[in-house]
C-alpha cells in the first residue's frame, strides 16, 4: 500500500513537470512567431475601422470589410453602425 503512494506522488510530480514543459515551449513558440503581412493588414483596416473612417470611402480596404465589424469590441457599436450607414 505504501508504494501506490509514492507512486502517485511520482505520476502527479510527472504530470505537473509535463504541463509546465508544455506550456513553457507553447509560450515561446507564441513569443517567438512573427506576424505575416495579412495579420498587420487586419490590425491596421481594424484600427482604422475602430476610429470611425469609413472602408472604401476613407480608406482603401482589399478584404471584405463587413468581417471587422464583428471583431470590434462591443463599447464601439455606435461607431459600426456609423461606419456602415450610408450618408
Amino acid at each position: 500500500m505504501h508504494w501506490k503512494l509514492k507512486l502517485a506522488a511520482v505520476e502527479e510530480r510527472l504530470a505537473v513537470f509535463f504541463l509546465m514543459g508544455a506550456s513553457l515551449i507553447f509560450v515561446g513558440r507564441v513569443i517567438v512567431q512573427d506576424l505575416n503581412f495579412d495579420e498587420h493588414m487586419h490590425i491596421h483596416y481594424l484600427w482604422l475601422f475602430s476610429t470611425g473612417l469609413r472602408p472604401y470611402e476613407d480608406f482603401s480596404c482589399i478584404y471584405p470589410a463587413f468581417g471587422y465589424a464583428f471583431l470590434l469590441p462591443r463599447s464601439n457599436s455606435s461607431r459600426k453602425r456609423e461606419a456602415f450607414s450610408s450618408g
